[in-house]
């Protein structure tokens, strides 16, 4: 059934290997997802008995008082007037902030993990996967003026994971948007949710597939062509990936079966689109967008679409987990004949516990699970296996009567040892859980020729989970405690100590662990009477998880008679980098409320891939690569080796820092051969997104 928003779901997901680094990857497979209990488990490269599971049931954590740690401060500052009296509209804004815990109790574990083991013979749960960051928009339902209810995505937001598996979620609004927060709130059953799209890391399964992408024709397209807007949302480049495909500026070759094309497509786009536009973590672009109306029904038409698809996707995946029963009956009736088939349908996966549509089944045998939308099966257009009537000429059984092709995970044969191999749905669908919201930036460069990459070995990747939270229905309860909703009027008398909120933005507890030692952020204010007050914040990996990325700084009333000119201030933010690289930005002048410390660094990986045929035609037993880049004059050199001796894959990744729109690094590559015989480049010079070592020298 490729519908085109079925078909949508394949070219959707490339969005989640935007987000940047995924080194320190717990190497999860991502194509072979298990359900057991109540979590979705993630087996281990090379150790397909042991699972992480992911914590998608998130809550608003509490604090000590037992009260959720939320906080909606809404501040309106009086417009100036016209000259012509009457009632003006004040300007304004607003800022949400919440902790998110992502914890699951032991009794839930313990129970999936008893399950798990029904299905994989001596599986056990390591523990949670750890989320690399994530990004979320604020969605309300109110009621419109012509009495007509609504969604309408209010604000978007990055959300720094933090140690102990919580999130921190921050998120400034426009006028527009506290105020119908704020009036959200108020109702009785206010309906305001959290979409979350959180980024897991891990690896592909290989692939007989091979993409190629010709950079003069992606030149030509016109979102790409020199001198079109820079600044996108991820549906925008949902839209230019669709027109690169159909103009062939992108082609994917597949040897064999094509019952994973859209899965192809996904990983295709994802590459691709990694090395064309990067995440946009500027909150002033992100506030200028959402300030835009037409941006706005542009998040809104982002939504629906994703509720379409995810509705659509889970239609289906019921239509197929019922399709799997049918087959399932069928088979054990037919083992009264042939009692082999009976065992195969005894031993089939039961749909009930996966009914939700957001199953993404794997078969025992290692059989990747359908992980996005996949082309195969009777839901997506393929044939199911015929069952057909009695045959009895020969002791045969009935043509098409194993579970085998499009329509099932595993073959239908008894593997050695006699014991029927266990079969569940291959082709279920998950719902897309991938940042059509987000905002990203496109590259400069400027590229020739073709880009070919083949995903014939195991590659590594991310995968972006999409989960929902209420937080709607403690509003009323709370709304009149100052300690969780307050407004500020700015340009009240009675306001005589100024607030100012200062958050790190786009950073991750896992970035002080390997970039940033700290950010220091000074104010200093000139009263009216001439006393200067100056104040510091030192923001470090420690307390940046204590206060979940929330901190405060202020001044007070000294003299100050002109409102306006009370509210301005000048702040200095220094940013101290692992290897002793420094930025500061000067003294800036401001009256905003809130200091974003946005980092004068971007993050990106390199991924180091081998095609394991090569290294075996030349012998090779290791390649290490000394990968080297500057931030700010300074050297940073890191060290990645491949082995084919070991059960590591081909393919790496190296995650470093740079300089806005600087790319460039070096590196040193070596290969040991069998035969003790050693070869070596230096000095290599690159900015792309992959090194290919398996570029031996002559």
């Amino acid at each position: 059934m490729n519908t085109p928003i079925v078909r949508s779901v394949a070219f959707l997901a490339f969005l989640i290997f935007l987000m940047p680094g995924i080194s320190g990857a717990q190497e999860v497979l991502l194509d072979e997802m298990q359900e057991a209990g109540d979590l979705k488990l993630f087996p281990i490269y090379g150790d397909k008995k042991k699972f992480y599971y992911l914590s998608d049931n998130v809550s608003i954590s509490k604090g000590k008082d037992g009260k959720p740690q939320f906080s909606f401060l809404k501040f309106v500052q009086d417009a100036a007037g016209s000259g012509e009296g009457g009632v003006h509209d004040a300007e304004g804004g607003g800022l949400v902030h919440f902790l998110i815990n992502f914890d699951v109790d032991d009794q839930t574990v313990q129970r999936a993990e008893a399950e798990l083991q029904s299905k994989v013979a001596g599986a056990k749960i390591a523990g949670p996967i750890m989320f690399r960051e994530g990004t979320f928009a604020l969605v309300s339902n109110f009621q419109q003026e012509d009495g007509d209810w609504t969604k309408r995505v209010l604000g978007l937001g990055k959300a720094p994971v933090l140690e102990g598996h919580k999130a921190a979620v921050s998120i400034r609004l426009t006028k527009t948007g506290a105020i119908l927060l704020w009036e959200s709130f108020k109702q009785a059953a206010s309906d305001i949710s959290v979409s979350f799209d959180m980024i897991i890391s891990g690896y592909r399964n290989p692939y007989e597939a091979k993409m190629t992408a010709y950079w003069e024709r992606i030149a030509k397209n016109r979102t790409m062509a020199i001198g079109a807007r820079t600044d996108f949302l991820g549906v925008d480049i949902q839209d230019t990936m669709k027109e690169l495909r159909d103009s062939g500026a992108i082609e994917l070759e597949v040897k064999g079966e094509d019952d994973k094309m859209d899965r192809l497509w996904e990983m295709a786009y994802g590459k691709l689109a990694a090395q064309m536009f990067e995440p946009n973590n500027d909150p002033t672009t992100l506030a200028t967008l959402q300030d835009d109306p037409n941006v706005f029904s542009n998040f809104d038409r982002a939504n629906q679409f994703n509720t379409q698809v995810r509705e659509r996707i889970q239609q289906e995946n019921q239509a197929e987990l019922e399709r799997v029963e049918r087959q399932r009956q069928q088979l054990i009736a037919l083992g009264e004949q042939w009692p082999f088939l009976g065992d195969i349908g005894r031993n089939m996966s039961s749909p009930e516990s996966t009914n939700s549509g957001s199953a993404q089944p794997s078969g025992t045998d290692g059989a990747a699970g359908g992980n996005t939308a996949n082309a195969g099966g009777e839901g997506a257009g393929g044939t199911p296996p015929s069952t057909g009537g009695s045959n009895t000429s020969g002791g045969t059984p009935p043509s098409g009567s194993t579970p085998s092709g499009s329509g099932g995970a595993t073959s239908g044969s008894t593997p050695s040892g006699g014991t029927p191999r266990t079969v569940r749905p291959a082709n279920l669908q998950t719902p897309p859980s991938f940042s059509l919201l987000a905002s990203y930036r496109k590259k400069q460069f400027n590229k020739t020729g073709k880009f070919v990459l083949n995903f014939k070995k195991w590659t590594a990747d991310t995968q972006s989970m999409r989960f929902d939270e209420n937080i709607g229905g403690f509003g009323k309860k709370m709304f009149n405690d100052p300690a969780h909703f307050r407004v500020v009027n700015l340009d009240d008398p009675a306001y005589k100590n100024r607030e100012i909120l200062v958050q790190l933005d786009g950073q991750n507890s896992e970035d002080f662990k390997k970039f940033v030692n700290f950010v220091t952020v000074q104010i200093r204010k000139k009263h009216q009477d001439g006393f200067l007050h100056v104040d510091e914040l030192k923001i470090d990996r420690e307390n940046f998880n204590k206060t979940s990325n929330n901190f405060v700084m202020s001044y007070g009333v000294h003299g100050d008679t002109n409102r306006e000119k009370w509210l301005e201030y000048d702040y200095h933010i220094t940013w101290n980098l692992f290897g002793g690289a420094e930025w500061k930005s000067g003294w800036k002048k401001t009256n905003d409320f809130m200091i974003p410390a946005v980092p004068p660094h971007r993050y990106r990986e390199v991924t180091i891939e081998a095609d394991p045929e090569v290294f075996q035609e030349e012998k090779v037993r290791l390649a290490t690569v000394v990968f080297k880049s500057k931030l700010f004059g300074k050297q940073d050199s890191r060290e990645v080796s491949l082995k084919t001796t070991s059960k590591e894959p081909l393919s790496q990744t190296i995650k470093y820092a740079h300089e806005p729109d600087k790319y460039d690094y070096e590196y040193d590559i070596s290969w040991l051969k069998r035969g003790g015989v050693q070869l070596k480049k230096n000095g290599v010079s690159g900015d792309a997104e992959f090194i290919f070592a398996d570029e031996l020298p002559k």
